[in-house]
């Protein structure tokens, strides 16, 4: 066997155990990089609001519009696309028992119909929180004649673009505020996240992207927005609404160690580090003198 210098044995590592733990560092540095590019090129369109932007949505085959594949119908369906960008959701859709932003709670941020780039053509007004496409999305279900709280069974939104997996979120809460339930997109671009309750409990939902801190769900560099809302009848209760009902905080879901993108580069240079001792040390060996 082999000796170094100073007498220690060193057993020989084979080259091709060498090759695979370089291979290794190179296919999780590659996966790291390919998730940190997380923008899509979202950028301000002249003549638009200061909130709209533009991204290459090929990398996925839906486009952000109400008759893609995956967009599913609970029954009411509130479609923006024929309203004018600029115009502040309140009340306007008071008939069919939602409210949104501010006039759901003054506590709320207004909600906006905004205009995004990353759709298809025809599918571009969206329903934005404010910060236009990084603020939080809120609503809440309410009997259309009396400022009474209703419930529905289902709801769901076409949210995007997003950039990452686990990137963007729907909730559902209870009349109290207490989360129900949740759902975060498994791939980037856009995708329908909707909630199926087994009985009419849901009572206000918050939609948007997630928060940066490593121990909740992976960022969204460049926000998101939603539209093609439906959920099914809302059922009126006899609750009367509260008059400044706080804003739920929104889901967390934690991350397995080394899921996210810094993780994955930090473990590819460990792997890369003792790739490059190995090698070094295979080298002294073989050229090390015989005992």
């Amino acid at each position: 066997m082999p000796t170094i210098p100073h007498g220690r044995k060193v057993a020989p590592v084979h080259p091709t155990a060498l090759f695979a733990l370089l291979l290794i560092s190179i296919v999780f540095a590659h996966a790291a990089v390919a998730g940190m590019r997380s923008s899509r090129g979202r950028s301000t369109i002249d003549g638009s609001r200061a909130g709209s932007h533009t991204s290459n949505s090929d990398a996925t085959t839906n486009f952000g519009c109400c008759n893609d594949a995956d967009v599913r119908n609970y029954g009411i369906k509130i479609d923006v696309n024929a309203m004018q960008d600029g115009i502040e959701l309140r009340d306007q859709y008071k008939s069919l028992g939602v409210r949104f932003g501010s006039y759901a709670s003054p506590s709320a941020p207004p909600t906006w119909v905004d205009i995004d780039y990353s759709r298809y053509g025809t599918c571009r007004n969206v329903i934005s929180g404010d910060p236009s496409f990084s603020g939080w999305e809120f609503f809440i279900f309410a009997n259309p004649t009396q400022d009474r709280w209703a419930t529905v069974q289902k709801v769901g939104v076409d949210i995007g673009y997003c950039d990452l997996p686990n990137s963007c979120f729907i909730a559902a809460y209870d009349a109290d505020g207490q989360l129900l339930d949740s759902k975060f997109n498994t791939a980037d671009g856009f995708q329908f996240l909707g909630i199926e309750r087994q009985s009419a409990d849901i009572a206000c939902v918050l939609v948007g992207d997630c928060l940066g801190q490593s121990t909740l769900c992976q960022p969204d560099q460049a926000g998101s927005a939603f539209n093609c809302l439906t959920f099914s009848t809302p059922i009126n209760g006899p609750t009367p609404l509260p008059n400044n009902m706080p804003v739920p905080p929104p889901p967390t879901r934690a991350l397995a160690p080394g899921a996210s993108p810094g993780g994955m580069i930090a473990l590819s240079l460990i792997l890369l580090a003792l790739g490059v001792t190995y090698v070094a040390r295979f080298s002294r060996s073989r050229n090390a003198p015989r005992a």
